[in-house]
């Protein structure tokens, strides 16, 4: 269904420190074919995209202001705002379940 090129761009987006939803969005492929892209490529997982100094300090970087910068180290305001908006939709998302069984 996908091209190449699609794929090629989904790594390259992958290994410039993007988690696999974030590429998702961007390229409109599912979270679960770019994991399962990367996987077969034998990309490794990427790692802390960088530390809470330099973090906090650039406010450029894709990862700040995001649960991933938040993971990353950073507890700047914007960070664990993310973090929390990230806690509030997987708890509706089990009471939904919960309502649903």
């Amino acid at each position: 269904m996908y091209g190449d090129d699609m794929k090629a761009r989904v790594i390259e987006l992958y290994l410039d420190g993007r988690s696999a939803v974030e590429v998702a969005e961007m390229t409109g492929v599912s979270h679960g074919t770019v994991s399962r892209w990367v996987n077969e490529r034998g990309v490794k997982r990427r790692t802390a995209p960088c530390t809470y100094g330099n973090l906090k300090a650039d406010a450029s970087h894709p990862s700040h202001g995001k649960l991933s910068g938040y993971e990353a180290g950073c507890r700047c305001r914007r960070c664990r705002n993310a973090r929390k908006v990230f806690d509030k939709k997987c708890q509706l998302r089990r009471t939904l379940r919960r309502l649903g069984e």
